[in-house]
């Protein structure tokens, strides 16, 4: 899986250069929509140009499954999910794996977060946060398991309404979620770790079992490989 991240300046930078075939469906949205939605799909294009060689002017026809979630419309071309999160915009990519998701939160303080914690989290997620010493290690725990959730439903194209549908076991290492098959995996890092000039985030992401992911940011209009970031969490789909 190749997954790649860039600020919204310099992938917009991008869409001013290619011609995409996407400009009719942003034309009545807001500045701030219209930027990020034709930064996430220039850099997707360059992502087709250079992992898979496609001699491509603009983007593949698009449409809409199930829950919303676009897809190329040929089969032939790889499968895809986009995440944004203030300034940054990345992209998953993947020829294996049909259920491509990814998901950047930023690690923040929320008003309700023992609501959340229990109208949302596992059995087993609350009994681990009850063995965790503080605060902010239960906000850290919080933020990268709500990545893993947001990663898996946007993977299935379902959307917010089955979050709660996702179980996670943190000690053995597992989720369950009716709509993914046990051929899949959940992996989180923190996305700070690769890109240093980002405050504490994290970064989760559906692949196959037996997937790697390759991780890169975009750099004057290319894409550069980046070092591998140790796993923070990675979970076996059941």
């Amino acid at each position: 899986m190749h997954i790649v991240f860039a600020s919204m300046e310099e992938a917009y930078e991008l869409a001013k250069s290619y011609e995409l075939s996407v400009m009719d469906e942003c034309k009545d949205f807001t500045p701030v929509r219209r930027k990020s939605f034709l930064s996430s799909r220039a850099l997707l294009l360059l992502m087709l140009k250079t992992f898979y060689n496609c001699r491509l002017n603009s983007l593949p026809q698009m449409v809409k499954v199930s829950g919303g979630k676009p897809v190329f419309l040929e089969s032939r071309y790889p499968n895809f999910n986009i995440s944004h999160s203030k300034n940054t915009v990345c992209i998953a990519l993947s020829s294996e794996n049909e259920y491509a998701g990814i998901d950047i939160e930023y690690i923040k303080d929320r008003k309700n977060l023992d609501g959340l914690i229990d109208r949302v989290m596992s059995e087993d997620e609350k009994a681990y946060i009850r063995s965790l010493e503080d605060n902010d290690k239960i906000k850290d725990f919080f933020t990268a398991m709500w990545t893993v959730r947001e990663s898996v439903i946007k993977a299935s194209g379902r959307g917010l309404v089955d979050i709660q549908s996702i179980s996670i076991n943190p000690v053995k290492a597992n989720l369950s979620y009716y709509l993914l098959p046990s051929s899949l995996k959940v992996q989180t890092v923190r996305f700070d770790s690769l890109d240093k000039s980002q405050s504490p985030s994290y970064l989760s992401f559906v692949l196959g079992k037996k997937e790697s992911p390759l991780f890169y940011t975009l750099k004057e209009g290319s894409l550069l490989l980046l070092d591998n970031s140790d796993l923070s969490y990675c979970f076996s789909v059941s």
